[in-house]
């Protein structure tokens, strides 16, 4: 069965149309809401390095103002805010003494900031890991 030129020029105007319409209809509505500025994400990848050595950093600045002497192991979670930089909420394990406990971090990157462009604005225990 051969289509008629004419039916043939419709046919590819309205598949180019219908094409268009579910692209622009798709782009319209993103798979996933985007974040308002402002709102906490959970980081989904605690080992890539940014964020391991953003724990590393709180660790090392609680050892230096407390005078412990806490070793990093890892980063368990975190979120983080984009705010005038970025804040950082992690869940770090670290070792005193040979024993393993989860203490909380917050964070504050700004790297502009030539003075003091990353500060630890808490650390505290929350308890032993297991």
């Amino acid at each position: 069965m051969t289509l008629k030129p004419h039916y043939s020029s419709l046919f590819i105007m309205l598949s180019i149309m219908m094409v268009f319409f579910l692209v622009a209809n798709e782009a319209s509505h993103p798979p996933f809401p985007s974040p308002t500025p402002g709102d906490w994400q959970v980081i989904d990848n605690v080992n890539d390095t940014s964020v391991v050595n953003i724990g590393k950093f709180a660790v090392t600045e609680h050892n230096r103002e407390t005078r412990k002497s806490l070793r990093f192991l890892n980063v368990v979670k975190g979120e983080m805010q984009v705010v005038s930089g970025t804040q950082y909420r992690l869940v770090i394990n670290a070792t005193d003494g040979g024993t393993t406990r989860e203490y909380s971090a917050k964070v504050l990157s700004q790297p502009w900031n030539k003075n003091n462009s990353t500060q630890l604005l808490s650390f505290v225990l929350i308890g032993s890991s297991f």
